[in-house]
């Protein structure tokens, strides 16, 4: 009778105490890392935990995700919307972990705009999701980059290391380029933030506004298989977002800590500049698509625009 009664107030203890599976998490080096930050560390009983599963690409962590392996991975809104494509809408984008976050940065602290840059020679990384986010701009501002920019000196680079060099060398005068690209360059004396390109296109539009950059994308089936673990993960995303923003210090600290990002010496600074931040895919709708409108305009293999079910809660 004794054992009875031990037996069954240890089961409704264990009734009694939310019982949370791990989600697995792709996770890849870089600044794309940094909105898990606080969800690295260890957590208190009944709280969810997650596994997060370290790949050198994000093609290895696409592929985990394709073979059910983890459940889910933050990458670029255009590579979202691709692998959406090729797997045939087997992920869905559950919310925007980040704004976008280009500069324009110069050795010359007398240019102040983007107008200044006339006559100027400047590094800019050639396709990812910068490019038509910032043509766009410029051509707004009546700047076009098409053809060497004519009026402006373009040079293309594969990536920001690359833009980075050449204007730390004095081969250009100024790079277009995002975190933490942007405060690796501004360490070194001489050199300045001339242009915030989101602060740009917020004036061009006439309100205050921000276009996502990337996005949280999960697998189908975990959404329906596990509808708890699905918004204990979105929750905990967003409340590590807001600890990162309100303590980048901290957030850098913690990244250095769990390794999570190649550059840890600028890294509090930087996410100061990342732009970090939530907003369910269901509430980004528009500005989801209209980056990959904008993808589109300057990229030669077209990205097939997703239908309304490629968001989560649509």
């Amino acid at each position: 009778m004794r054992i009875r009664k031990i037996i069954f107030v240890v089961f409704a203890i264990f009734l009694s105490v939310p019982s949370f599976c791990k989600t697995n998490i792709a996770l890849v080096k870089g600044m794309s890392s940094v909105p898990y930050a606080f969800m690295f560390l260890e957590k208190s009983d009944g709280e969810p935990s997650y596994n997060f599963i370290r790949f050198s690409s994000v093609k290895d962590a696409a592929l985990s995700l394709m073979e059910a392996k983890t459940d889910a991975l933050i990458l670029p809104v255009n590579v979202a919307a691709l692998l959406y494509d090729f797997l045939d809408g087997k992920i869905l984008c559950a919310a925007v972990t980040q704004n976008m976050d280009f500069y324009s940065v110069s050795s010359n602290s007398s240019l102040k705009n983007l107008s200044d840059l006339l006559g100027k020679k400047i590094s800019v990384t050639k396709g990812g999701i910068g490019e038509g986010f910032i043509s766009w701009v410029m051509e707004e501002s009546a700047l076009s980059m098409e053809n060497g920019g004519g009026v402006m000196k373009i040079q293309w680079e594969e990536n920001e290391a690359f833009s980075a060099a050449k204007l730390l060398s004095g081969e250009v005068d100024n790079a277009f380029l995002s975190e933490p690209a942007v405060s690796n360059v501004l360490k070194r004396s001489g050199f300045y933030i001339s242009a915030d390109f989101q602060e740009e296109f917020s004036a061009i539009k006439g309100r205050n506004r921000h276009l996502p950059k990337n996005v949280l994308v999960v697998r189908r089936s975990f959404c329906s298989e596990d509808i708890e673990s699905l918004e204990n993960l979105l929750a905990s995303v967003k409340k590590s977002i807001e600890s990162v923003n309100k303590n980048p210090s901290s957030a850098a600290f913690i990244c250095k800590k769990f390794d999570a990002v190649g550059e840890h010496s600028v890294l509090g600074k930087a996410i100061q500049r990342a732009n970090f931040t939530f907003e369910r895919a269901e509430d980004a709708k528009s500005g989801i698509y209209e980056v990959l409108e904008l993808c589109n305009r300057v990229s030669h293999e077209k990205i097939a625009v997703p239908d309304g079910e490629f968001l989560l809660g649509y």
